[in-house]
């Protein structure tokens, strides 16, 4: 079955933080960094080795890692769009955009009984209101159901939303697509991009957990 995952209609309740706090990578999640985890972070440091084109990550603040690849990501905007320098943080902006799309690598053969866990955050700009941009999220033909999320003010009209998805079984990729709530508008913008995600359970531990089960059944066997 598949679920919408559009944030556009989701009530997402608010967090207030005081304006200063710049801090885009605000919420990682408790699994980062352990076995089967992967992170990937864009900043738009420069406006892509092609328009709008990241063949990799190009995070500032290395928290960069995925063993199984670099991703990639691309924005399109519309005709009155395009990349400033500068953002609440460090890095770029794209302002305009109409979609960006946003691969992630991931275990090539999972087992068939695991799934994969996904954080979104987007720090986005929006003059008129707080709209988060409109999410998709795809493990090659599926679709990851939305599991919660929220939206942070950073002040002067910035914000960060943070989305969780789960999908299973395991994909090999995930693609997030983003859209602009207010279609190819010129003066919403986003400046960065963190996705984390983790295979439940980690393929290596499915196989120790395995290993031990057949050491106990050969050990039964040897006392039988």
């Amino acid at each position: 079955m598949k679920h919408s995952a559009t944030l556009g209609t989701l009530a997402i309740p608010l967090t207030l933080v005081m304006a200063t706090a710049l801090a885009e990578d605000i919420d990682p999640p408790p699994y980062r960094g352990a076995p089967g985890s992967t992170t990937q972070e864009w900043d738009f440091v420069t406006p892509g080795e092609e328009y709008g084109l990241y063949p990799r990550p190009d995070g500032t603040s290395g928290i960069t890692q995925n063993p199984f690849g670099p991703g990639e990501g691309h924005v399109g905007v519309g005709a009155a769009g395009g990349w400033v320098a500068g953002g609440p943080g460090d890095g770029g902006t794209w302002y305009g955009i109409e979609q960006a799309d946003f691969w992630v690598l991931n275990y090539p053969d999972a087992p068939w009984d695991t799934w994969k866990e996904l954080r979104l955050q987007v720090t986005f700009f929006d003059p008129h209101d707080e709209m988060p941009p409109e999410v998709q999220v795809f493990g090659g033909e599926m679709l990851f159901e939305l599991v919660g999320g929220y939206v942070q003010p950073l002040g002067d009209n910035w914000f960060v939303l943070v989305a969780d998805y789960t999908v299973e079984p395991n994909p090999e990729s995930e693609t997030v697509v983003l859209w602009s709530p207010y279609g190819d508008d010129p003066q919403y913008g986003i400046s960065e991009v963190v996705i984390d995600t983790i295979c439940i359970p980690e393929p290596s531990a499915m196989l120790l957990l395995a290993a031990g089960a057949g050491l106990a059944l050969l050990r039964r066997r040897k006392e039988n």
